[in-house]
């Protein structure tokens, strides 16, 4: 049963490292909400947390009308709801609502059982230690081909 939660909870870390970072290089129409790769123009795209190294606190800036961060991918706070959920100090630490009969439960931020929920020591540095020290696949493309539509999927 160890075994088995740490495979889950690593799938489940390796998901918030990866989950619409890099482009998405299908050709043919598909459901871009279930696909796990970024699409143009997608609300969804994110920055790479092992390139950006950004933290799970939402950016006061990207909270105003304009939604504008003058400082851009460099910022340390995350800038969308899904940088802040799928962040590796957030993604699936809490239970969902929904429970096992969640709708979204593949791409659900929360933990829908006590396999999937995974306990995190808060971590006042970069995330950078807990993917060097979990040897998590190497770092995905930049989303900032996603972000200026120069990526070739459609």
């Amino acid at each position: 049963m160890c075994a088995s939660t740490s495979t889950v909870q690593r799938h489940a870390l390796q998901h918030s490292y990866e989950w619409k970072v890099t482009p998405c290089t299908h050709t043919e129409p598909h459901d871009t909400d279930k696909c796990p790769f970024a699409h143009p123009g997608e609300k969804s795209v994110r920055r790479d947390v092992r390139i950006y190294k950004y933290s799970p606190e939402a950016c006061p800036a990207t909270q105003q009308k304009n939604g504008k961060c003058p400082r851009g991918m460099d910022c340390p706070l995350s800038h969308t709801v899904f940088e802040r959920w799928l962040h590796p100090q957030r993604f699936r630490t809490q239970m969902c609502a929904n429970g096992p009969d969640c709708p979204r439960k593949s791409s659900c931020f929360f933990a829908h059982s006590e396999e999937e929920l995974r306990h995190v020591a808060p971590d006042s540095s970069s995330s950078s230690s807990a993917a060097s020290t979990l040897s998590l696949v190497p770092s995905a493309q930049r989303v900032s081909s996603i972000n200026d539509g120069s990526s070739s999927a459609s």
